[in-house]
């Protein structure tokens, strides 16, 4: 993992500038390349090929084509096979040349065919345009900022303060929206400074200073009625043999390096899952679990459990009241943002205690609970549905229907009264997600149940925006120490799998994660699978005591940045 960063105009010093407040992204290397056109800066993990031929920016054998790039791309080896077989050269080892090859042969198509995490620009010298890339499902960060003459980005919000000319005004939606929800849909509390979207690349015409925005990938297109009948007509153990497969698949190429990998694992199924599966395919693997002062939010005897199941060694990092203070500043620092979950510290403590142990790589288990059902709203959703169709329910529920396609889907992000819900129901963030769930919910008609199109909709709508703040978390966190940190459930093929399995493998009236958990059991302890989800809970408002958390890292924040707007909600 890396940092990047660049806009339309030639100026070393400032490019330098942006480099050393991303340095933490990247602290083996940096390096620029500067025209009269563009400056583009990079800082740089080594995790592949780790010789001077991996440094960026990097160009192509004859100068025309410039790439910064941040991520991993985990096919890169069957797409340089095949660029071979056309006759490009290779210099490198890396998956960053592969990316810039794969650009000269096919353009803006070749995006698509990139299975991994990232965010990248390639300078296209001959076309005099810049695009920026972002990954299908945002788990790398990039924004953007534009006036019809500067276009500036960066993997990071905190390196736009060094252009001090340029105004950036408070975005109250996106507050509004964190002091209501604890969630933030646009990623930047800033009016003039956006992020590109999952799976959208950005093009920027240098002769025109034309900024244009094309999606090349949506999480629509993970759905697909063939697929979907396809697994209804399969049996229990094909279901689980082919997840079972498609995780070892997945997690083996994760688990490519020139570095050691690590694993968390904090004894929940999703972490445990992956460390067992690493395993295999891994000698001396380390995992790491923090373990959280107080029983009652302490996970790590169930970590303790699974390494000794395995046979591995457990190294743990307590976070508790003294260094969650200690860190909680420098965090919103990282995050750019009020830490939507303040768990990340232990995140931060967690990837920092890896690099204490020569791991510059953690593989994660972000994503499952979204892709096969592991919250518990989803059986008590699961279980309203039910009574729905109890004669009289709706009307002594005040006549309150399905959270997915009408208004009263407002409820569901504001929980709160009636008189707050009519107040914010015209909010754009409210709108969108409205409209957004909408899309999914047809996007499922292909199924003859409502009840299973309603629940499968309402799933999907959290991989798109519950998950967003969870993995801003996971990348500030962890790049906040120099660590790169994969999420193998969310790669694309899992995502195609699991949107396309019937509803009975995920969700019932007393089951969450129904056929992940399958799989679990031919890895875990039974009472490993199943106990009650924890959780990642911390005891916030002790340990900073105060009562209104939101307030209290707003302020931190604003602090930060120097903001002066008094904001009143």
């Amino acid at each position: 993992m890396c940092g990047i960063n660049g806009f339309n105009w030639q100026d070393a010093e400032l490019i330098n500038k942006m480099n050393t407040l991303v340095k933490h992204r990247g602290p083996d290397e940096s390096g620029i390349f500067v025209t009269d056109k563009v400056s583009l800066g990079h800082t740089r993990l080594t995790i592949l090929d780790l010789s001077d031929k991996g440094r960026q920016p990097m160009t192509n054998e004859d100068k025309t084509l410039w790439i910064i790039y941040n991520g991993e791309t985990y096919n890169y080896l069957l797409l340089k096979e095949e660029l071979e077989k056309k006759g490009y050269p290779f210099n490198s080892r890396t998956d960053t040349e592969v990316i810039l090859q794969a650009y000269a042969e096919e353009g803006p198509d070749s995006f698509i065919k990139l299975n991994g995490i990232f965010a990248f620009c390639i300078y296209d010298k001959n076309n005099q345009c810049m695009y920026v890339v972002r990954d299908r499902l945002g788990i790398k960060p990039v924004y953007y900022y534009y006036d019809c003459k500067r276009f500036i980005f960066s993997s990071e919000i905190k390196t736009f303060k060094i252009f001090r000319e340029l105004s950036f005004s408070i975005n109250h939606t996106a507050v509004l929206e964190y002091f209501l929800t604890m969630n933030i849909s646009d990623e930047s509390f800033f009016k003039n400074i956006k992020s590109i979207e999952p799976g959208q690349y950005l093009k920027f015409d240098l002769k025109n200073n034309k900024l244009s925005l094309h999606q090349y990938y949506n999480i629509y297109q993970s759905i697909s009625k063939e697929a979907y009948q396809n697994n209804l007509n399969k049996s229990n153990i094909e279901l689980i043999d082919e997840l079972d497969a498609l995780l070892n698949k997945v997690v083996k190429e994760q688990l490519m390096a020139d570095v050691p990998v690590g694993t968390i694992c904090s004894g929940g199924i999703d972490s445990s899952l992956l460390t067992a599966i690493a395993k295999k395919y891994t000698k001396d693997l380390k995992i790491f679990n923090v373990s959280v002062e107080g029983e009652e939010y302490n996970e790590s005897k169930y970590a303790k459990k699974v390494a000794e199941h395995l046979g591995l060694h457990l190294i743990e990092e307590e976070l508790n009241q003294k260094n969650f203070n200690e860190l909680y500043k420098k965090c919103i620092a990282l995050a750019d943002v009020p830490l939507i979950h303040p768990n990340s510290i232990g995140i931060y403590l967690i990837s920092n205690k890896a690099k204490e142990e020569n791991i510059k790589v953690l593989l994660s288990g972000e994503g499952a609970d979204e892709l096969f059902g592991g919250y518990p709203q989803y059986k008590l959703f699961y279980r309203r549905l039910l009574l729905s169709k109890i004669p009289l329910y709706e009307s002594l529920l005040h006549k309150s229907k399905t959270l997915l396609y009408n208004e009263d889907f407002v409820r569901y992000l504001i929980e709160d009264s009636d008189s707050l819900i009519n107040h914010y129901n015209d909010q754009p963030w409210i709108k969108n997600r409205y409209s957004v769930n909408k899309k999914f919910y047809n996007s499922l008609k292909f199924l003859n149940q409502n009840f299973e199109r309603e629940i499968l909709s309402y799933m999907l709508k959290d991989l798109k925006y519950y998950l967003m703040p969870i993995l801003m978390r996971t990348d500030r966190m962890s790049m906040g120490t120099g660590l790169e940190m994969r999420v193998p459930f969310l790669d694309y093929q899992i995502v195609d799998f699991a949107t396309n399995i019937p509803l009975k493998y995920k969700v019932g009236v007393f089951k969450t994660k129904y056929l992940l958990k399958k799989v679990a059991e031919r890895y875990l302890p039974k009472d490993i699978v199943y106990r009650k989800k924890m959780g990642f809970s911390l005891p916030t408002e002790e340990w900073l005591n105060d009562r209104d958390v939101r307030k209290n890292m707003f302020n931190e924040w604003k602090k930060i940045y120097e903001i002066n707007d008094d904001i009143n909600f």
